[in-house]
């Protein structure tokens, strides 16, 4: 008798470390995404304080409509405020994040509310989680005046009202 395996025995071993292969380089593969997305939301946290600070120092909230293209003018005026230190030159989203900011009011012509709405590269069927705390509608709140076309209802779109 022969020593040795057989070739389906050897088969069977490189399908199976060729699963556990995919399924490790799979979870490998998500975790810069994860991290991206975990950043994401943690900056538009913080943008979501400095725009409660702006609101106390100056009684409304910036009244331009922005996006990642007129984010040094963002900056520029939060640093104006003293809310950001000279020298900012960003918001500290990771490369590449699509996001914009539109002003709304509630009938009193001026900036008393904000929608901040940030792209994210997971969809809320990926990762549910977390999505969990976005707001979901496809426009404003009932009563707000906000950008017409602004909507957060797509698959990726994290918004943040306040």
């Amino acid at each position: 008798m022969k020593k040795g395996f057989t070739l389906v025995e050897l088969a069977v071993v490189l399908l199976i470390i060729g699963i556990l292969a995919g399924v490790i380089l799979r979870n490998i593969g998500s975790q810069p995404i994860q991290a991206r997305d975990t950043k994401r939301l943690a900056v538009l946290r913080n943008v979501s304080l400095y725009l409660t600070q702006y609101f106390s120092k100056v009684g409304n909230y910036p009244t331009q409509a922005l996006d990642q293209g007129n984010e040094s003018s963002f900056v520029q005026e939060l640093q104006n405020q003293g809310i950001l230190p000279p020298g900012s030159s960003d918001l500290g989203f990771p490369s590449p994040t699509n996001w914009s900011y539109s002003p709304c009011t509630d009938g009193n012509y001026t900036a008393n509310h904000f929608i901040f709405k940030v792209i994210m590269e997971q969809t809320k069927t990926q990762a549910p989680e977390l999505y969990k705390d976005s707001y979901k509608q496809s426009g404003p709140p009932t009563g707000w005046r906000c950008d017409s076309s602004f909507g957060c209802d797509g698959n990726r779109d994290y918004c943040l009202i306040q």
